[in-house]
């Protein structure tokens, strides 16, 4: 049995009551009506498969619905046709069950695909321009390979001063000073004893530039690559190879600090430089294995195979006076009968005794 607990006060005055249990309580209002308002549901959720709806609220209390689908409908004919506006970019649906259906404007994404499509396909186009533009540029200073000095560039234009190429008939390197192809063993045997030191640093640019070459070559299928690699290739090329240059440099073609063992081409002197790590001098190679023109032969290693090779023979070693001299009209002939029978011709008395015998013969 539950337990009530009743105040009961007159009007204007507090009383004090004693239940039959002998409790006693203080004077309380009574006040009759509805309780504290609750804070209503705060949230519900739809289970497709059942068609119940779940209510939730913070005052504990909980709410689920019946199956609220119903029973199915008659199924619709669906859409019966379709159209398009070409200004405004929409499809609009028509059915017979009095339903219809118009899309958004589907022409906006499309029109942000086809300007994002044409600015990839323009900057696509310029990358490939500037490849072209590098290997042309690239081209048009080191010409590459030949058997003879060029009159042009590959392009056919005039030549510049400071273009090189590799002459494979002499297998030198070979600048060109503006005026001529100059080739650098011959500015190495004149220079050689004031940059001796020099030597090393040029051959090592000269690999580094072909390596250059051959990273850039090694690119070419993709234009983006062979772009970035060209760029690369040609980029470590012009920080050793300056070009042709007036007065000496003091930074790179890229304005950074000159590296050791960069050359380039003084127009002003017609000489080749290397840079030595602190300074500039004149270019050279190591002059060991080269013949000088004004030592007449004499510098080859062996003088017998040289002759062979030349096809003299034994005689080249023989004296002048070993040989008829034409001026001597064969009378230096060590022995004239042996020669006429080598010759199997008469002597002059011979042929006189010939000629009286036949006269005799003939009667004349």
């Amino acid at each position: 049995m539950a337990l009530y607990t009743v105040t009961i006060s007159s009007a204007g005055s507090p009383d004090v009551v004693s239940l039959t249990d002998g409790s006693t309580f203080a004077t309380l209002a009574v006040s009759a009506g509805r309780g504290p308002k609750g804070d209503g549901f705060t949230g519900g959720s739809y289970e497709a498969s059942t068609g119940v709806v779940t209510f939730t609220s913070n005052d504990g209390l909980g709410f689920s619905t019946d199956d609220l689908r119903g029973s199915d409908g008659t199924d619709g004919d669906g859409w019966t046709g379709v159209s398009y506006d070409t200004e405004t970019g929409r499809f609009t649906f028509t059915s017979n069950d009095g339903l219809g259906y118009v899309s958004d404007d589907i022409t906006v994404d499309l029109d942000a695909a086809v300007q994002a499509a044409e600015s990839a396909q323009q900057a696509a186009e310029s990358a490939e321009q500037n490849t072209i533009n590098l290997f042309d540029q690239f081209g048009d200073q080191y010409l590459g390979p030949k058997a003879s000095d060029p009159t042009v560039d590959n392009d056919g234009d005039p030549l510049t001063e400071g273009d090189i190429y590799f002459n494979t008939t002499d297998e030198v390197l070979k600048f060109y000073s503006g005026t001529a192809w100059v080739a650098p063993e011959v500015i190495a045997t004149t220079a050689a004893s004031e940059a001796e030191t020099s030597a090393n640093n040029a051959a090592t640019s000269e690999q580094n530039a072909a390596t250059s070459e051959q990273n850039a070559a090694g690119s070419a299928t993709d234009a983006q690559n062979a772009q970035n690699a060209a760029e690369a290739a040609f980029d470590s090329f012009d920080d050793r190879y300056l070009g042709s240059k007036t007065t000496e440099p003091a930074t790179d073609n890229d304005g950074d600090p000159l590296l050791e063992g960069a050359i380039y081409w003084n127009s002003t002197n017609s000489a080749l430089k290397i840079y030595d790590g602190t300074a500039w001098v004149d270019g050279a190679f190591d002059a060991q294995g080269f013949m000088v023109g004004s030592n007449n032969l004499s510098d080859v290693d062996d003088v017998a195979a040289s002759r062979t090779n030349l096809g003299l023979g034994t005689a080249a070693v023989e004296d002048s006076a070993a040989f008829v001299q034409p001026t001597n009209n064969l009378s230096d002939l060590s022995s004239s009968p042996d020669a006429r029978t080598n010759l199997d011709v008469y002597s002059k008395s011979e042929t006189n005794s010939k000629a009286v015998a036949l006269a005799i013969i003939f009667g004349s």
